[in-house]
């Protein structure tokens, strides 16, 4: 897998992300240590905003092109543990 391909998808894919309805963050991130490993990390409004973008075909669309570049692909989705917010 060419890591900056990976991450110019991750890139569209975040784009499409923000424009999307009830979207908070959209984050990309690559490991320090090995640059070809990338985490993908959204923040949503509410539950069925989210499943919403899941079906989308943007999701769809995205979620392809990035699995083609992928020598492995997780997915999931998670609810915060813990969270520390300073300010």
């Amino acid at each position: 897998m060419e890591p900056s391909l990976l991450l110019g998808t991750g890139r569209l894919r975040h784009r499409r992300v923000e424009t999307f309805p009830a979207s908070q963050k959209a984050r990309l991130l690559r490991s320090d240590d090995q640059p070809s490993v990338f985490t993908s990390v959204s923040e949503w409004a509410d539950p069925a905003s989210l499943h919403a973008w899941k079906a989308s075909q943007g999701f769809q669309d995205g979620m392809g092109s990035a699995r083609e570049l992928c020598n492995e692909f997780i997915g999931g989705d998670f609810g915060v543990a813990s969270a520390i917010d300073p300010g």
